[in-house]
């Protein structure tokens, strides 16, 4: 405050500004090995981690509220501006809403891109989880994996984030 400035958890507080991302970095393991990783997969992701990708990207939409959990929450889903826009996820593609990495058994994991930083983490994990959960029960296969950039993408070529409160409440 002395120094003119104030801080801020909004997810956009200036137009002409990047907005605030939280990162929600997440895996599994199974005692000491990580349930993720399958170094005789040709991704070296394994069915576990496939299914999880699955139910996370079928129930993305529905929790999207947790990640935007305020009007000015979706003043951030701008094209080309860094927060993602579309239902997409890739292998280590920061331009996706969801990115999973599997180079190695200790770093493999998936990244949940799109949540602000005014959402609350607890939530966020919370519908994270659940979906990851519906993913395995159901055995879900993830849609393909988009290796290009996803930001701008029209929507014919892919599913895009509610961009409005009321839309994701739908």
């Amino acid at each position: 405050e002395e120094q003119g400035r104030c801080i801020t958890f909004m997810a956009k507080w200036h137009a002409d500004h990047f907005g605030g991302g939280l990162h929600f970095n997440h895996s599994l393991w199974r005692g000491d090995e990580s349930a993720f990783y399958d170094p005789g997969q040709p991704d070296a992701r394994s069915a576990v981690y496939r299914n999880w990708i699955g139910g996370v990207m079928a129930t993305m939409r529905g929790a999207q509220s947790f990640s935007f959990p305020n009007v000015n929450s979706y003043r951030r889903i701008v094209e080309l501006a860094g927060a993602p826009t579309t239902v997409t996820w890739g292998s280590d593609n920061k331009t996706t809403a969801m990115r999973a990495m599997s180079q190695s058994p200790g770093s493999a994991r998936a990244e949940l891109r799109i949540p602000g930083a005014d959402s609350n983490p607890y939530l966020v994990m919370a519908a994270t989880l659940a979906g990851g959960l519906i993913g395995l029960q159901e055995r879900l296969d993830p849609p393909p994996s988009f290796d290009g950039m996803a930001w701008g993408l029209p929507p014919e070529e892919g599913v895009q984030l509610a961009r409005s409160i009321t839309t994701a409440a739908d």
